[in-house]
């Protein structure tokens, strides 16, 4: 079974099996299945740019040190978010991520957190990562590995506040949900801490 189809819609929380899969190629599956539950919000280009006229391409920044080793940019060219075809781009720091809709942040950069989310502020970009105090600075979705599982936190709250649109379904899946609707804080949930079993 090829490695796009291993979380078919995201019903399933994958085992990291070290014979088969790297715990950054289960990630960068991740990345990719999120992009199917995420509505973010349209902006219009620049009709004197390049890109007029044209797809433009949907952009997901790696900061920091890149552990995917290949498999985001594998996944990457085989799908596409709209009809627009998705590209990987990399930086040392921020600032010429900031065009990306979705900004994964490497754990190398843990300790700037609060400096990198500051400088994403009001462009719509989901924020994803695996540090360990990510949740904390409110950035949207934090990646773990527990028990030989990856899965997930997220803070809808950030989300909304950059006018993007997390599926219910995205929703019930993770491990914690924070948002203010409903009564508002952070609910624990079960996740899918059971996955389902998906043919290959």
């Amino acid at each position: 079974m090829q490695l796009a189809g291993i979380c078919v819609g995201l019903m399933c929380i994958i085992p990291v099996i070290a014979e088969q899969y790297s715990e950054y190629e289960v990630k960068a599956a991740f990345l990719i299945k999120f992009t199917k539950f995420v509505d973010w919000p349209e902006k219009k280009p620049d009709p004197n740019s390049a890109e007029a006229g044209n797809k433009r391409p949907f952009l997901i920044g790696v900061l920091g040190e890149d552990h995917f080793q290949g498999a985001l940019d594998k996944l990457a060219e085989a799908g596409t978010v709209d009809d627009r075809p998705m590209q990987v781009k990399r930086a040392a720091e921020v600032d010429p991520l900031l065009e990306c809709q979705m900004l994964f942040i490497s754990a190398s950069e843990e300790e700037h957190l609060e400096d990198i989310l500051k400088a994403t502020k009001g462009r719509g970009i989901l924020t994803v990562s695996d540090a360990k105090n990510f949740f904390d600075y409110g950035g949207m979705i934090q990646l773990m590995l527990e028990e030989n599982r990856i899965q997930f936190r997220i803070d809808d709250d950030a989300a909304e506040a950059e006018g993007l649109k997390l599926s219910s379904q995205l929703l019930q899946l993770a491990k914690e949900v924070k948002h203010s609707r409903e009564g508002g804080g952070s609910r624990q949930q079960g996740g899918a801490g059971k996955p389902e079993q998906t043919q290959p």
